[in-house]
């Protein structure tokens, strides 16, 4: 465990990393030197003093518990910089700063009271050592201590203590780069959803073989994840891979590419272990610059015991674009499935053909007119035995908050759910990390917007298992199209359609739907808004949605600016039940001078899913002094988060740093 301390370093980090990006400069500038047992460059010191106040009140069932923390630390820093025989041979770079200052610590609930009064020992520091620099093969070494504030989105404010170490070895020729970096982080992060550890080592090796007409690499990785919250169980995984790919230009005039991959991984959580063969293959040939054919084959195998299942998938296809404005492209596919399970087993068989069109023109000087779509025609064969369900290893989706993720199968029994990252590191938590809220026959997977280890936009892999096993042959027609009118560089209004038919029986469990979307959106020197309605009609799950959004920026003279973004979303689905989300986010910045910068952000955050409220709100503002080798920082930060109005937490942290360099 880290000890906790409340002082900020983020600066000695950045600066280390700007060092390390100098080091070939550097390397050629002191070529010329003599050689020297030791070199030490004159330290750089300083001198100052940070001050921290921390203010955090949980309600909950009526009960009010209050934590405060006021630290005051005198510090000194130094710096020091050198090489050990040559500069060509070795350099060093260590930074650091330290003192033993005063902390006040008090603890207050009903019935339970506790305080603090103590030293504070503090040391920070960054060190890197650089070995052959100048050198085709080279290396670098570091080891941090950090404590700074990290904002995992707006709402998320954490404070976070680091003790990294590692390095990294490379090699590099005119044909061939190979490099390998590991190391070791543990993190633990304190906010408003309480007390996080992450503790993970990590190995990667990168190899690769340049060609004038090609390229080779081989990779290989390993992770070992442990998180846990609030001193509770931790939650382990460990994920390796290794990969091969090969990339080709062939043709008297480089009309053909390929590229070849193949991977290999394997995963162990908690209680569970996984393995995935991945193969592919891509060739395009490009006969004419309005020509061009495609090829794209995959077979991927996964395993998760007692699942596993094997699907190949292959396109091919023309691309052709007849005007600068039409392009058309016209394709086969096909893929073949084996699925298995505890009891259970399943083989899908679907192979079709696809047509697309897009159409782009420029309306003179007044418009822009674009148009699109595409008509897919399917055909399925389905066989199940066994009595058991069915089962999905590591299905990929993107989680976004402003966005509705549904599982792909119906009727997913959610105590089977599993959410890991992209390798299978890490693992994450349901309530904490997601949330799954069931719509129909369908289930929407939902990130935690307050979630420290699963960021928006992050990609995951879900398995679980489903009672969609079923036996039965049919067709399937997918068709969709769009259209968008931008008018005069200022106004934009679109539609989309997506629609989807089959002549299944209705023990298939066959997706039928309707997807409509239609809005408009008005761009306009400062300001961007935009309103959007979607009617999804599905046999599976049925809703409307209604978006908006406004975006101003605004740039008031040349040093400061002020900004607002605002989104409004409304979920309406069947029996009543709805999902409602508001978001407002402002900020204002500037450079008061040549020497001092303000700035000041805040927002408000509602979300209500079905009859789940969460209620996010943070402010903060900072001043930075620099005044030759005198800096000053001041800040403050509020954070307030209301749960089902069963739990309310707020923070007030305030922070005060002085520093003077020699």
């Amino acid at each position: 465990m880290i000890k906790h301390s409340t002082l900020r370093v983020g600066r000695w980090l950045l600066s280390g990393l700007l060092l390390l990006g100098a080091g070939q400069g550097r390397a050629q500038q002191w070529s010329q030197e003599e050689p020297r047992w030791l070199r030490l460059d004159i330290p750089q010191t300083s001198v100052g003093v940070d001050v921290e106040a921390l203010k955090e009140n949980v309600t909950a069932n009526s009960s009010t518990s209050t934590h405060e923390n006021f630290l005051v630390v005198p510090l000194v820093g130094a710096r020091f910089q050198g090489s050990v025989y040559h500069p060509n041979l070795m350099t060093f770079d260590v930074s650091g700063q330290g003192g033993v200052g005063w902390t006040y610590d008090s603890v207050t609930s009903p019935g339970y009271s506790r305080t603090r009064n103590e030293s504070q020992n503090l040391l920070l520091y960054l060190a890197t050592v650089n070995f052959l620099a100048s050198k085709p093969y080279n290396a670098t070494f570091f080891s941090s201590h950090d404590h700074t504030y990290n904002n995992y989105d707006f709402f998320n404010t954490v404070s976070a203590d680091s003790t990294r170490y590692g390095g990294r070895v490379a090699w590099a020729t005119k044909s061939f780069n190979f490099s390998t970096d590991m190391g070791y982080r543990d993190l633990i992060t304190s906010g408003l959803t309480g007390t996080s550890e992450v503790a993970e080592t990590y190995l990667n090796f990168n190899g690769i073989n340049q060609r004038d007409r090609g390229s080779s690499s081989l990779t290989y990785s390993f992770d070992d994840f442990g998180n846990s919250l609030n001193n509770g169980p931790v939650q382990t995984s460990t994920s390796q891979s290794i990969g091969a790919s090969d990339s080709e230009t062939f043709g008297d005039r480089g009309q053909i590419t390929a590229n070849t991959g193949a991977s290999l991984g394997w995963a162990e959580y908690t209680s569970q272990q996984a393995q995935t063969f991945n193969v592919n293959e891509n060739v395009m040939v490009q006969h004419r610059p309005n020509l061009e054919n495609f090829l794209a084959l995959n077979y991927q195998d996964s395993r998760m015991d007692p699942a596993s299942s094997s699907i190949f998938q292959g396109v091919a296809g023309v691309r052709h674009q007849l005007y600068d404005s039409l392009t058309s492209t016209l394709d086969v596919h096909g893929t073949y499935g084996n699925i298995s399970g505890l009891n259970s087993s399943a083989v899908n068989d679907r192979y079709g053909v696809g047509l697309s069109e897009g159409y782009s023109k420029r309306l003179g000087s007044w418009g822009r007119l674009s148009l699109g779509g595409s008509v897919v025609v399917d055909h399925d064969d389905q066989y199940s035995s066994g009595s058991g369900t069915l089962s999905v290893i590591n299905e990929s989706h993107v989680l976004k908050d402003i966005a509705v993720t549904f599982l792909n199968n119906p009727r997913v029994f959610a105590t089977t759910i599993m959410v890991t990252g992209p390798n299978g590191v890490p693992t994450y938590a349901n309530g904490l990390d997601y949330r799954i809220i069931p719509h129909g026959e369908m289930t929407e997977i939902q990130r935690v917007p307050t979630s420290v280890n699963l960021s928006d936009g992050a990609t995951i892999l879900v398995s679980y298992q489903s009672d969609s096993l079923y036996t039965s042959s049919f067709e399937t027609l997918n068709g969709s199209a769009q259209v968008r009118l931008d008018l005069f560089n200022l106004i934009g209004v679109y539609g989309r359609i997506n629609a989807v038919d089959n002549n299944a029986p209705p023990q298939a469990m066959a997706e039928t739907l309707t997807d409509l979307i239609g809005g408009a959106d008005i761009t306009w020197r400062w300001l961007h808004v935009g309103a959007e309605y979607e009617d999804f009609d599905s046999n599976f799950t049925r809703y409307t949605a209604t978006r908006f959004f406004e975006t101003f920026s605004f740039q008031l003279g040349e040093a400061s600016h002020l900004g607002l973004n605002c989104n409004q979303i409304f979920y309406q689905y069947a029996l009543n039940q709805e999902q409602t989300q508001f978001q407002v986010m402002g900020l204002f910045n500037t450079q008061v001078s040549s020497w001092l910068f303000w700035n000041v952000e805040g927002g408000y955050y509602y979300q209500d899913a079905l009859g789940a409220q969460q209620n996010l709100a943070a402010a903060r503002t900072g001043l930075n002094f620099n005044w030759g080798k005198l800096t000053f920082k001041a800040g403050y930060q509020y954070n307030y988060r209301v749960i089902q109005q069963a739990e309310k937490r707020d923070s007030n942290f305030f922070y005060f740093q002085l520093k003077r360099d020699f």
